[in-house]
């Protein structure tokens, strides 16, 4: 049981009552000193999907309830092989995306309020001074956005709520309004880069993976917002670059050496790390 238990918390499930954070308050006055207006900044937003899924910020408005004080709860990820991403990568309903190696968070501003929840929705630590001025400087006054902290910066990419809860619109929409919001931000947070067609997909693809990614989110953009993460599947997905397992560390090096030796379950060697 404890062994189950560790690993579904190690995926992001929680246990016990929900989290009543703290919040920070915030001073308007950290300002937008840090944002600037980038000229013609390039949007990977493919043609020909406008009628199908897209939809503009006044559709959206009309069709999403007012939110309310409910912290949602991130959508999880499941892992995919080469397979299934060389079978979903020419559907135009899947986008591919960089996934950053950074910590999931869920950046919340209500008016001077800002507060930010890993994704087992616990408060986090006091974010990083260009991520408040960004948050602050963003003309909406009440925003969930979700995205990887990495440094000084949030990699955003989906908006929950901007005034209005988004949940229910379809994930292109949602990216829309999240352009909207930070597209031109090039401090504290910024928007993640959308591949939409076959060409930019392979492109993207070849370059996350020769500059050391962790490897690519797949997003179906016809999709909405579901908390949680599904038995299998699901409307975001991760391909990694890099393979994982888990190992046991068999014993400590000594003589001052900042290393352990690690072995598998069945007892198999795999060397020393350094620590």
């Amino acid at each position: 049981y404890r062994s189950k238990l560790a690993e579904k918390r190690a995926k992001g499930y929680v246990t016990g009552e929900p989290v009543t954070p703290l919040e920070t308050t915030v001073s308007p006055e950290n300002g937008s000193s840090d944002l600037k207006s980038v000229s013609g900044q390039r949007r990977s937003f493919g043609p020909g999907q406008e009628n199908s899924i897209g939809e503009t910020i006044s559709g959206l408005a009309e069709k999403c309830s007012q939110a309310d004080d409910e912290i949602p709860r991130p959508m999880l990820l499941n892992e995919i092989g080469d397979e299934e991403l060389l079978t979903l990568a020419p559907d135009p309903d899947w986008l591919f995306q960089i996934k950053y190696d950074g910590d999931r968070i869920l950046l919340v501003k209500r008016g001077a309020s800002l507060t930010s929840y890993s994704r087992s929705g616990r408060q986090t630590s006091a974010l990083p001074k260009t991520i408040v001025q960004a948050a602050m400087a963003c003309p909406d006054q009440d925003f969930i956005i979700d995205g990887e902290i990495l440094g000084n910066t949030v990699w955003a990419f989906d908006v929950l709520r901007a005034g209005l809860d988004l949940r229910d619109s379809p994930y292109y929409g949602r990216l829309q309004v999240l352009h909207q919001m930070f597209g031109t931000s090039t401090s504290g947070i910024k928007v993640v880069e959308t591949a939409t067609d076959a060409d930019a997909k392979l492109e993207l693809f070849s370059r996350a993976r020769e500059t050391g990614e962790e490897g690519i989110t797949l997003k179906r953009a016809s999709a909405s917002y579901v908390a949680g993460r599904p038995n299998s599947g699901g409307n975001v997905l991760k391909y990694k670059f890099v393979a994982t397992c888990s190992v046991i560390v068999a014993r400590n090096n000594v003589k001052g050496k900042r290393s352990v030796d690690m072995v598998l379950a069945d007892g198999t060697e795999l060397g020393s790390v350094s620590i």
